[in-house]
């Protein structure tokens, strides 16, 4: 285990996600990383990693704060079981001469984001969902995967999009969504208090796959 606390990241089963691990508070000053660092999943099985590299130029989490050159390290997480929390050690050489260890937790959750959809059922809507929150400043939507809903085949899902105009969100009113920060989508059918889970995946102008589930819920 690290001597700082680590941080800890959800991700989507479905995700495949560049995930940060933090050393600014293990690094004197003028100290920074070296190398190549090498990872560790040191609990829970059936997660994937690839591609660990020193961060190289300044990188923004997603809470805001910033890590600076040479300060922390990257790597992709993909995969991973529902409801495990896994525990990455990345461990890496620093202009010092010194070896640092860094840790990061990655709860892997079915993770719902945006708001409650609500329909009837004999309505036809075209929603807009807005994902900004889920997003890097200045990251955005490129490829839609997929969005299809996960456990029933009561929803007929047409008209699916990631936005290339600013969308006024009808569901609940009110707010702007930006060009590339949300999806739309049509649903018809659906049960009478029935709530149902809808699955998005796509890819970021970042290079990630990210991946939410929305909830409708139908109700006369």
């Amino acid at each position: 285990m690290s001597v700082q606390a680590p941080d800890t990241i959800d991700k989507h089963p479905s995700e495949s996600l560049t995930i940060p691990i933090d050393f600014t508070g293990l690094l004197q000053s003028g100290e920074t990383l070296s190398g190549t660092p090498t990872i560790a999943v040191i609990s829970g099985a059936g997660l994937t990693i690839a591609t660990p590299a020193v961060v190289a130029t300044a990188y923004t989490k997603r809470n805001g704060n910033s890590i600076a050159v040479g300060k922390g390290v990257t790597l992709v997480a993909s995969s991973g079981t529902v409801g495990v929390t896994y525990r990455v050690q990345a461990t890496c050489s620093t202009t010092d001469g010194n070896t640092r260890i860094g840790d990061v937790l990655i709860l892997v959750s079915r993770v719902v984001g945006g708001e409650l959809l609500v329909k009837q059922p004999g309505e036809s809507i075209k929603y807009a969902i807005d994902l900004t929150a889920f997003l890097h400043s200045g990251e955005t939507l490129s490829t839609l995967t997929s969005i299809l809903e996960v456990t029933t085949a009561a929803l007929t899902l047409t008209e699916k999009a990631i936005n290339t105009t600013a969308l006024t969100k009808r569901d609940p009113p009110g707010g702007t969504i930006a060009i590339g920060k949300g999806l739309q989508v049509r649903v018809v059918g659906g049960a009478d208090g029935t709530t149902y889970r809808i699955c998005w995946i796509a890819v970021t102008s970042l290079g990630d796959t990210r991946a939410r589930d929305v909830l409708l819920k139908v109700v006369d």
